[in-house]
């Protein structure tokens, strides 16, 4: 392992080589025993961590806050519409709900007047023809006529 290496992988992973990948610990090792600059860059990054570690932020004062909130922009202002009797969602909510009232009562209106219809409906020979024709082969006799 090159000192290059060993120096970006103490400053992603730490010093402490546990906390490394396991393919580089052996190489790391290594190179920690044989290398005065790693041992030094393990000392430092060590120091950097305690001196991190040892760090307090002191808490904000309330003028700090008060300052920082007097430095906010205001809130975007919404502006309120008045309605001028139905929206346009309002109206196509209207037209969607006509719509679909007038197609159930044009259902029950064919519903009703179908229950009227006499229970035997007679089929003319005709329309057994056209209906057999339609659903099977094509024949051009019927289409003809009888003359053909």
């Amino acid at each position: 392992m090159h000192l290059e290496r060993f120096e970006h992988l103490v400053d992603a992973y730490g010093p402490d080589l546990i906390d490394w990948p396991v393919e580089d610990r052996a190489a790391a090792e290594t190179l920690l025993r044989d290398s005065r600059e790693a041992q030094d860059l393990v000392h430092s990054a060590r120091q950097l961590n305690a001196a991190l570690d040892d760090y307090q932020v002191a808490a904000p004062s309330p003028d700090f806050e008060s300052m920082l909130l007097d430095m906010s922009p205001p809130a975007p202002r919404r502006e309120v519409r008045k309605s001028r009797g139905f929206t346009w969602a309002g109206l196509r909510f209207l037209t969607s709900a006509s719509a679909a009232l007038a197609c159930a009562a044009f259902g029950l209106v064919v519903g009703f007047s179908v229950q009227d219809a006499p229970a035997e409906t007679v089929t003319s020979d005709e329309a057994d023809a056209f209906v057999s024709v339609a659903f099977s082969s094509y024949d051009e006799t019927f289409w003809k006529g009888e003359e053909g």
